[in-house]
């Protein structure tokens, strides 16, 4: 059984009391008067406020993907930038010793001028320096016309000989190396002779196969000799140093410092 409707609903009262309500709101927002001007406003501010207050923590946290996108991006920018200053450092010190590689090169062709037409320059790349063994490797080979015996010269003097030849390297040995075997001529009697390597021995070289009857005078000069025809005829090698007192007690001295040796001609005709 249905309850019955109060008078409110069956009359009419309703209606009117919204119409009413709704002309007061339109009359207050048309209305000029200052109270209502002020009290407008500050209906207006809570809002924004209010609407500002509720966006505000949902903007921030949208803004945190971008953020942390931002962040990688910085720290890449970061690595990128560090990667960039350590290129810069070297090429930098790529430049400063391709400068001086490239300084030294013209000190050494000037110093080989007088063998340009006859050789080859190369550059040593390593050095073995033992009791067993006084020998480098070279950056050129048999591409570049390098062969086995081929004389090898440094500031017009002769430091070794070729002993193994690859298509792009080879490997040489000094003087003082134990299988260096030089024919030479010394002093100005012309004495024939073997210059051996030693490094055992307390002065590193010492002279085979010379005559019997020999008599070398103080700073005689050793040149080569091309008895054997591989060696060019006439390439400064060293010095004799006589001790006072005895023919047969004498030094022999290079012209050359191996230590020094970092670019080289060799010959190859």
């Amino acid at each position: 059984m249905k309850a019955e409707n109060s008078w409110f609903d069956k009359s009419n009262f309703r209606i009117y009391l919204i119409f009413l309500f709704s002309f007061v709101l339109i009359y207050l927002d048309f209305s000029n008067q200052k109270i209502i001007k002020e009290a407008r406003k500050v209906i207006n501010d809570s809002v924004v406020y209010t609407v500002y207050i509720v966006t505000y923590p949902i903007k921030e946290i949208l803004k945190i993907p971008r953020e942390i996108k931002t962040l990688i991006d910085l720290k890449d920018q970061k690595n990128q930038l560090i990667v960039l200053e350590n290129k810069v450092e070297e090429l930098m010190q790529q430049n400063y010793f391709l400068k001086q590689d490239y300084k030294k090169n013209e000190e050494f062709l000037k110093e080989e001028e007088p063998y340009k037409s006859e050789v080859i320059y190369a550059k040593v790349i390593s050095k073995i320096d033992s009791i067993f063994s006084n020998s480098f490797a070279l950056n050129k080979g048999s591409k570049d016309g390098l062969k086995v015996g081929s004389p090898i010269v440094k500031n017009n003097n002769l430091i070794g000989q070729v002993s193994e030849v690859n298509y792009n390297s080879a490997r040489g040995i000094f003087l003082t190396d134990i299988n260096s075997r030089v024919p030479v001529v010394i002093g100005e009697k012309m004495y024939n002779a073997i210059l051996v390597g030693s490094p055992l021995k307390t002065n590193k070289l010492s002279l085979e196969f010379l005559p019997k009857q020999y008599q070398f005078q103080n700073n005689d000069k050793i040149y080569t000799s091309d008895i054997n025809g591989v060696l060019k005829k006439g390439i400064a090698v060293g010095y004799i140093e006589v001790k006072e007192g005895s023919n047969n007690n004498y030094n022999i001295y290079l012209n050359y410092n191996s230590r020094q040796v970092d670019r080289v001609s060799i010959f190859i005709n």
